[in-house]
């Protein structure tokens, strides 16, 4: 009987987006994925409520460099952060 390593089926989700966004302090492009997309469009981005805006942030902050991070700290206006996520895509 042969037997496969649980690696061996393991197939990583593929990115559906990806950012791109300069580092002109290392003279580098970073590139980010993540793995579904936060909104559809501006208009969804505009309509969402605060607790929807803040989810997305989080999971964008899940896949994005420190340095790329969404400011989530206490306390901080939903409209703040929404304009963070226009900035990034």
């Amino acid at each position: 009987k042969h037997i496969r390593s649980p690696a061996q089926h393991y197939t990583p989700p593929l990115p559906c987006m990806a950012l791109q966004n300069s580092d002109h302090s290392i003279d580098a492009v970073v590139i980010s994925t993540l793995l579904k997309l936060p909104f559809c469009c501006h208009e969804d981005l505009l309509t969402m409520t605060p607790a929807r805006i803040i989810a997305v942030a989080q999971e964008m902050n899940e896949r994005l460099p420190e340095a790329l991070r969404i400011d989530l700290s206490e306390p901080r206006d939903p409209i703040d952060i929404r304009r963070e996520l226009e900035r990034l895509v």
